[in-house]
């Protein structure tokens, strides 16, 4: 499917997405953020397994996606009450010991499969999981949300549109031979244009504003590339067979890089 048809689908998920954020604070829109985060992690997370399953690895998939949503529903419930402030991590000591006892009695390359079904709860589901305390905990938890995303779709656009005029020189050629530092570049200054114009509405300095939107532009583009090195090592181009999308790995990568940076630097 053409590059340009991709990323206007992929602009009208993220536009579904920022739909359900801006109605999040209803009471029952909680359940339901919590519910289509849990399923775009088990989506992505579904995908990673499959990857590696083509390496010829056996990961313990009902583990991992288990893993995942008991971190995520922790997460949910540790920002809205204070006693369950370290749950999330409870949860997490839990899962590493449980991915420990299943390799502990298959015996089954337990150094390879035991690294590959553990990582994808730090690639995609701990990333994912600093939405929560961004939309519920920060006073202007929605309007950062949007800076995210629409820094997120501004490279992407940015990038395409620049690089298709004008790339030349490649970016990544091993991981990724249609990215260009033209398109880099330009990707990175459409984000900066955003930081200028989004400081006033997120009550920062414009210096600060420029340096967020630049650091989470390079840094999407860095998980973008990040992904695309694991989808290289096996040999497929998306992690998924959706129409239009390719898979749900391909449209949050971007973001699982970005959204902890935003969250340690903004927080």
């Amino acid at each position: 499917m053409p590059a340009c048809m991709r990323l206007c689908i992929s602009v009208i998920f993220l536009a579904l997405v920022a739909t359900l954020i801006f109605f999040a604070d209803l009471f029952w829109m909680r359940f339901a953020c919590v519910f289509v985060l849990i399923c775009v992690a088990l989506a992505a997370i579904g995908e990673y397994y499959h990857i590696v399953s083509l390496k010829g690895y056996h990961p313990a998939k009902f583990l991992g996606s288990l893993a995942s949503t008991a971190f995520l529903v922790a997460a949910a419930i540790a920002v809205h009450f204070a006693w369950a402030q370290s749950l999330p991590v409870f949860v997490l000591f839990a899962s590493w010991v449980s991915f420990f006892l299943v390799y502990l009695f298959s015996g089954h390359r337990p150094l390879g499969n035991l690294a590959v079904s553990a990582f994808p709860i730090v690639y995609v589901t701990l990333p994912l999981g600093f939405i929560l305390p961004i939309l519920y905990t920060w006073p202007d938890g929605k309007i950062w949300l949007y800076f995210l995303l629409a820094v997120t779709i501004g490279t992407d656009v940015g990038a395409y549109f620049v690089g298709s005029l004008i790339g030349r020189y490649r970016l990544a050629p091993y991981v990724s031979p249609h990215k260009t530092w033209e398109g880099a570049i330009g990707g990175t200054l459409v984000a900066v244009c955003l930081g200028f114009y989004a400081a006033d509405f997120l009550h920062i300095s414009v210096a600060w504003a420029l340096f967020l939107a630049m650091s989470l532009s390079i840094l999407g583009q860095f998980g973008d590339l990040s992904e695309s090195l694991l989808k290289r090592d096996v040999g497929v181009k998306d992690s998924a067979n959706i129409p239009g999308l390719g898979g749900v790995l391909d449209i949050i990568d971007s973001l699982l890089f970005a959204t902890p940076f935003l969250y340690f630097f903004r927080g």
